[in-house]
C-alpha cells in the first residue's frame, strides 16, 4: 500500500509536470515518500537552468513529531537528536530533513538535518550554545566547534544565524570548484544561514569569519538581488574538520536566499525578480511562469488526482466532517555563487496539509 505522503504527491505534483519537475523525477521523489513519516509539511527544491532537472524533498518537523521519525526506521535520523529535542533542545522550534535524489536508491535513507534556530534573536551569540549541542548530537564526532562560534560572533547587531544544516550525508565537497551544490567531501561541513545581513555589511562580515575569497562579486550579486527584494539569505559552509586538504574553513561558495513578504500574483516582487534570473540566463521562462502559479490551495474540488485516502478516512470519521485542503507558497528563490563566478539558480516550494 502506498504512504500518505505518496498519495499526497500524487495531488501536489500535477502542477510542476514537466518544467519543473521531470516524469521520472516525479516517480523518483514519491518512490522516496513511501519510507518516510507521515508528515504532510515541506517543500520541493527545484533547480531553474536549463539542463537542470533534479528536484529533492524536505519535511518540516515540529518538537512533537519525534515520534513519527524514530517509527520510520528506513530514514536514517540520529536517535541521540531526537531523545534530547524535547528536553535539552526545547528552544529548537523546528528541523528539516532534505532527501537528495542524486543518492543510489539502494541505499538507506540520509537526509540532510537543518536545525530551526530561535528567530530574530539579537545578540546572534544567544542561541550559539544550542546550535552547538544540537550540531554534536547530530554528527555524533568531534569537528570544529571554534569556526561555528566565529558566525555568531561575527553577526552585527540584529543580524543573527536562522539555520545550522549537518551536511555530513553528502559526498565530494573535497573539489572547491565542484558545480553542483550537492557536491561535498568526504567528511562533510556546516551549512549556515545568516539572515538581515545587507550588501553593504556583507564583505565586513566573511572577512571577520575568515573568508579568503573575493568579496566583490558577491557583493555585487546581492545588490543586484536587493533590488527586487528586501530581505537575502546568505547561506555559507563550514568545514567540518581541522585539515585544510580536505575541508577548508570555508568553502568559496555563497548562497543567497530571495524572500518577498507576500505571495504571487499579490505580490509583485517575485515577479520582477524571476523575469530578471531569465535575463541573467538562470531560469527558464516556463518555470518562471510555473513557479508564479504555484501559490495557492488544492482541495478535493480542484486536484488534479484521487484525494489522498488517508485524509479522506479521517474527514470521513471526524463529526465535524473537516474540510482537507494543502497550503502552497513560494517559499524562496536562492542563486548561488561559485568561487568561478559561476551562478546557479533554485526554487524553494512549501507545501502544507491543513484542516479547515
Amino acid at each position: 500500500m502506498r504512504s500518505p505522503l505518496a498519495e499526497s504527491l500524487d495531488v501536489l505534483l500535477p502542477d510542476l509536470v514537466p518544467e519543473l519537475v521531470a516524469p521520472h523525477m516525479a516517480a523518483r521523489l514519491k518512490g522516496l515518500a513511501n519510507g518516510l513519516p507521515i508528515i504532510l509539511r515541506g517543500g520541493f527544491e527545484c533547480r531553474l537552468g536549463a539542463d537542470a532537472h533534479r528536484v529533492d524533498l524536505q519535511q518540516c518537523v515540529y518538537p512533537g513529531e519525534g515520534d513519527l521519525l524514530r517509527e520510520r526506521t528506513s530514514t536514517s535520523m540520529p536517535r541521540g537528536f531526537l531523545a534530547e529535542w524535547p528536553s535539552r533542545l526545547a528552544s529548537i522550534p523546528e528541523i528539516w530533513l532534505e532527501f537528495d535524489l542524486d543518492r543510489p536508491t539502494d541505499l538507506p535513507l540520509s537526509p540532510v538535518v537543518f536545525l530551526g534556530l530561535p528567530q530574530g534573536v539579537s545578540p546572534a551569540m544567544e542561541t550559539h550554545g544550542v546550535a552547538e549541542k544540537g550540531v554534536d548530537l547530530l554528527l555524533g564526532r568531534e569537528w570544529r566547534r571554534d569556526r561555528l562560534r566565529r558566525y555568531f560572533s561575527a553577526c552585527p547587531h540584529g543580524v543573527f544565524v536562522s539555520h545550522i544544516g549537518a551536511m555530513s550525508s553528502r559526498r565530494g565537497m573535497s573539489n572547491p570548484g565542484a558545480s553542483s551544490e550537492s557536491d561535498t567531501g568526504p567528511n562533510g561541513y556546516l551549512r549556515v544561514n545568516v539572515k538581515r545581513l545587507r550588501a553593504d555589511s556583507l564583505p565586513g562580515y566573511l572577512r571577520r569569519i575568515g573568508w579568503r575569497e573575493d568579496t566583490e562579486g558577491p557583493e555585487a550579486s546581492m545588490r543586484r538581488l536587493h533590488s527586487f527584494v528586501e530581505r537575502i539569505t546568505v547561506c555559507l559552509d563550514m568545514g567540518l574538520d581541522a585539515a585544510p586538504d580536505h575541508a577548508p574553513e570555508i568553502h568559496p561558495r555563497i548562497g543567497l536566499e530571495c524572500i518577498s513578504g507576500g505571495q504571487p500574483p499579490g505580490d509583485p516582487h517575485w515577479a520582477a525578480l524571476l523575469d530578471d534570473l531569465v535575463k541573467w540566463g538562470l531560469c527558464e521562462p516556463k518555470k518562471r511562469d510555473l513557479l508564479l502559479r504555484w501559490p495557492g490551495r488544492v482541495t478535493p474540488g480542484n486536484a488534479r488526482a484521487p484525494w489522498p485516502r488517508y485524509l479522506r478516512a479521517i474527514s470521513h470519521l471526524h463529526p465535524r466532517k473537516p474540510l482537507s485542503t494543502f497550503d502552497r507558497q513560494l517559499s524562496h528563490i536562492k542563486v548561488i555563487r561559485q568561487s568561478t563566478g559561476r551562478l546557479e539558480a533554485k526554487a524553494y516550494l512549501w507545501f502544507e496539509h491543513q484542516w479547515s
